[in-house]
């Protein structure tokens, strides 16, 4: 990526913020649907001619290392040669619009 400096115009933030709040308007609407159609739904596939719908269960195993580094504080020091630094670029949006 590019450290350049670039401007945003007060159309483009208005162009922006406004898809912004169409889609979070969509995004809302998207979730309580899916909430309302889709929670007592047996697992399953479900499909008609607009589409279709599979609910699964899946299961995943992860590592509590907050409970593994309070049960065993000597490997606390080992946890830390394992750690790994990684970057991310994150953008925010902030709505000033209505």
């Amino acid at each position: 990526m590019s450290n350049a400096i670039k401007t945003i115009s007060d159309s483009e933030m208005k162009e922006l913020m406004k898809a912004y709040v169409e889609y979070k308007k969509a995004e809302s609407k998207f979730k309580r649907l899916k909430e309302k159609f889709t929670n007592d739904l047996m697992l399953g596939v479900y499909e008609t001619k607009y589409g279709k719908v599979n609910k699964f269960e899946s299961k995943r195993m992860l590592l509590n290392s907050t409970r593994l580094a309070e049960e065993h504080p000597e490997i606390i020091e080992l946890m830390e040669d394992y750690k790994e630094e990684k970057t991310q670029i994150s953008v925010t949006l902030t709505n000033y619009m209505d």
